[in-house]
């Protein structure tokens, strides 16, 4: 009987996820059905419960790449100094990593601290991450 118990522990959040997965279908459903419904018929209000809500949003964010835009462009500047001093250890050309400083340099000097700009962006994708899962 204990095997028993500890097998049905270990299935028990993926019958969770399994569960949460499902409800998230349903809510995107309904939502759809609601939308549907309203075009049809002209109505301009609509009551969607948070579930419902969520998916819609979530599926309008699956169709951009503005996230993704603003996080390589943000995490770029340290992705191109790893870069440049790999090259500058192999090669001895500085010509990328001198580039990537002055540009950071000349950011500086217009008040972006580009360290705490990867902070917020960070900071932002891991909170919507968590924030969409809920």
């Amino acid at each position: 009987m204990g095997f028993l118990n500890i097998l049905s522990g270990a299935l028990q959040p993926l019958a969770n996820m399994y569960t949460a997965n499902q409800e998230r279908k349903s809510a995107k459903e309904t939502g759809k059905q609601k939308l549907e419904t309203i075009r049809a018929t002209g109505d301009n209000t609509i009551k969607l419960t948070d579930a419902e809500w969520e998916q819609a949003a979530a599926s309008t964010q699956n169709e951009t790449w503005k996230d993704e835009y603003v996080t390589v462009v943000v995490t770029l500047p340290f992705l191109l100094i790893f870069i440049g001093s790999i090259l500058l250890a192999f090669t001895g050309n500085e010509a990328l990593l001198s580039g990537t400083v002055n540009a950071i340099k000349a950011l500086s000097t217009v008040n972006v601290d580009v360290g705490t700009m990867m902070t917020v962006v960070v900071y932002a994708a891991v909170g919507l991450k968590v924030w969409r899962n809920k």
